[in-house]
């Protein structure tokens, strides 16, 4: 999966959990500007922020690929 599609998956997810940019991130435990700059595609995420994100969506890998 490249990067704009991880980004727009996530931002699909957490507009479909009903959550704000800044709500995820901080249940995320990162800043609001990094959260959207993957939902942009702008950043690539390392493993471990993917987990913190998909956890804070109620998601996993197995689930999100």
């Amino acid at each position: 999966m490249d990067v704009k599609t991880l980004g727009r998956n996530i931002a699909r997810l957490r507009k479909k959990m009903g959550a704000g940019l800044r709500e995820l991130s901080r249940k995320a435990g990162m800043s609001a500007a990094s959260l959207s700059a993957i939902e942009k595609g702008e950043s690539s995420p390392t493993i471990a922020t993917l987990y913190k994100v998909l956890k804070a969506l109620d998601t996993d890998f197995a689930d999100f690929f």
